[in-house]
């Protein structure tokens, strides 16, 4: 006999996936972009304004993986 709803869950499972991995990238270039707009507000050239943005993905970076250790 076949069950469609097995078909259902596994879909709604690599929907699940997806969200999962592409959400913390979207939340990681709205994050990028509103420091930007910050550091171009307050003058900040491109160069430095860069260097900001990869200091905040290090940081942000450390605390997933302390937030991590502790699952």
């Amino acid at each position: 006999e076949l069950v469609v709803t097995d078909g259902l869950q596994v879909g709604a499972l690599m929907g699940f996936y997806n969200v999962s991995i592409a959400a913390p990238q979207i939340l990681a270039a709205v994050g990028s972009s509103g420091l930007f707009w910050v550091l171009g507000r307050l003058g900040t050239d491109e160069a430095d304004a860069l260097g900001w943005a990869i200091r905040m993905g290090g940081l942000s970076s450390l605390v997933a993986a302390w937030l991590a250790a502790g699952i």
